[in-house]
């Protein structure tokens, strides 16, 4: 099974991308994905075909890959790598990689000024997260919905959005939910 192998390479990805390192989180994510594709008869070797990963590791993957390109700020390649990613994790029980998926089409609608569509999966990210306990996505969802209703003059509900997510950042004690 290449699934477990993968998902060593895809944390390896993620490692990098937190420290900065893009290129390297790009390769590893890239080895990851080739698990599966290689060649038959190699030592370790997968099917020959990178389909052979199961659809929901390709799916965080892809997930994955938009996080570097947003750090980037390669927007439109994060947009296309969370919306690859979105129909194999729909057709999952909802989870945090859907939810993280739709925050990151919500922010890249904020940034291109389609803020119904920031909030709309601002909100489908907030339920998920609420459902599976996520405090920290949750915060982190707060504040994005408090940024759209500042960006669409609404002062009063940002303020209360903001207090939300400050709210649950001083209970779980985290600086990055805000």
């Amino acid at each position: 099974d290449s699934a477990p192998r993968a998902e060593l390479w895809r944390k390896e990805g993620v490692t990098w991308e937190k420290q900065g390192n893009f290129g390297r989180a790009l390769a590893a994510l890239s080895a990851a994905e080739h698990v599966g594709a290689s060649p038959p008869g190699a030592s370790g070797a997968g099917t020959g075909d990178r389909r052979a990963l199961p659809s929901k590791v390709q799916a965080e993957l892809e997930l994955s890959r938009g996080d570097v390109y947003w750090n980037q700020e390669a927007f439109e390649a994060a947009a296309a790598a969370a919306e690859r990613a979105l129909p194999v994790l729909s057709d999952q029980p909802e989870g945090l990689a859907l939810a993280r998926a739709v925050y990151l089409l919500g922010h890249l609608a904020e940034l291109s000024g389609d803020y119904q569509k920031a909030e709309d999966c601002y909100q489908r990210s907030l339920a998920i997260r609420e459902r599976i306990g996520d405090q920290q996505g949750m915060g982190t969802c707060w504040y994005g919905l408090g940024m759209v209703a500042y960006d669409r003059g609404d002062p009063a509900r940002a303020e209360e959005c903001h207090q939300r997510a400050l709210a649950i950042r001083e209970r779980i004690g985290d600086e990055w939910c805000v």
